[in-house]
């Protein structure tokens, strides 16, 4: 496993995983947290590898038909130079 799938709130550990040179295990992040840009550039600025949009927060836009606010989570992502995905737990999204 070179891979996993976590939170921003985990980057702390993970960051510490490294500084101890435990490892080089590689994170993919759900940027969830208080706001969406909040969670994407914690993930982004302690070293995720990809982030996509947590799909609570990403079925929630759907719901309100607020395609602005996934686009421009993709769009930031996107713009650091990962890779960016959309997660979703209903069909719709």
């Amino acid at each position: 496993m070179n891979t996993l799938l976590t939170n921003p709130k985990l980057c702390p550990v993970i960051n510490e995983y490294w500084d101890r040179g435990l490892g080089k295990i590689q994170f993919i992040s759900d940027c969830g947290g208080r706001t969406l840009s909040e969670g994407i550039k914690k993930s982004i600025d302690h070293g995720a590898c990809a982030c996509y949009l947590h799909g609570a927060r990403s079925d929630g836009a759907v719901a309100r038909e607020d395609f602005d606010l996934i686009e421009q989570g993709l769009e930031l992502i996107r713009r650091n130079g990962l890779p960016a995905g959309i997660g979703a737990h209903r069909l719709r999204t």
